[in-house]
This record gives structure tokens, sequence and C-alpha cells, in this order.
């Protein structure tokens, strides 16, 4: 059963890895700190952004131990301390933007072929036609890429890493 994206089962199945992360959201909504976090990046105004910003603000802040008073060092310092429990709040709410950004963008769609291992899906293509598709690994600044012709008909993987496409 999907809910705005992201399976039920996911939604209701937050085990945090610190107690830190546990008492700041054994007096908050998880779920809803997460879709306002969904929403303000899709740029779905629920509440203003302005509000949204804020009450995103204060949920991080807290995490970090800190407030809008701290100092940047402070905070510095603090996201140091925590910066997983940071990405453990967000990771879950950056996969589903992700996904869903895209998927509904009409020109994506047409030019992109999406393959998620965590849903399933296997890393294979199917090249229907006699195509050159030029794929390269990326190296840091390097972005010299080459060009590969695709027999017709022919089926391939892509080894997973950092990749640009070129047509």
């Amino acid at each position: 059963m999907k809910i705005k994206g992201r399976s039920k089962n996911m939604v209701n199945k937050i085990n945090f890895s610190t107690e830190n992360l546990q008492n700041v959201f054994a007096v908050r909504d998880y779920n809803e700190f997460s879709q306002l976090m969904f929403d303000t990046g899709m740029n779905r105004e629920k509440v203003s952004k302005d509000e949204a910003n804020d009450k995103i603000r204060e949920i991080m802040f807290n995490i970090l131990g800190t407030d809008k008073y701290s100092t940047k060092k402070e905070i510095r310092r603090a996201f140091r301390r925590h910066k997983d429990e940071v990405f453990e709040v967000i990771e879950e709410t950056v996969e589903n933007l992700l996904v869903s950004g895209w998927g509904d963008n009409p020109f994506f769609n047409e030019f992109v072929e999406i393959r998620n291992m965590n849903d399933g899906d296997t890393n294979e293509f199917y090249v229907p036609d006699d195509s050159i598709l030029t794929v390269s690994e990326l190296s840091g600044n390097h972005h010299d890429i080459v060009r590969q012709r695709l027999a017709e008909g022919s089926t391939f993987r892509v080894k997973t890493s950092w990749y640009g496409v070129k047509f």
C-alpha cells in the first residue's frame, strides 16, 4: 500500500538509532515532519514557506542540541557531533523526493528509464534498436565521455557508480 509515494510499512517502521533522536521524536510525529520536508521540497504550500522552514529549523536545532541564538561555531560543532542523526532524519524524505520529484515530469520520463534495486528492479537495460549510447564513469573534474555502440536487441548492465551520459 502506498501513502504519498512511500509504502505504509516504511513510514510506520521508524526505529531511530540514538536516544537523542528517540527523545526528539517522542513528543513529535516523525511522519508529519517528513511530510512537511517533502511538501516544502516539492513547493507544495500547505503552510507558508517561512513557517515550514521555521518548523524544520526548530526540529533540526533540537536534534543538534542548539537553538536559534547559537553561534555558527556552536552549530558547526553540534553538526559534527550529530551529522549521522541529521542524515537519518532526512534520509527517507530525500530518497522519496528523488524518486517522486522526477517521476511526474513528462520530459524526464520520455528520456530516462529508472531502476531502483530497493524496489526489486534489476540492473538490466534493453536496447530495442541500433543505438549509440555514450556512458562513462566520472571521476573528479574529468568529463571526457566516450561513445559505445550497442547492437540492436542487446541487453546490458550498468556497474553502479557515478556516471554521466551524453547523446
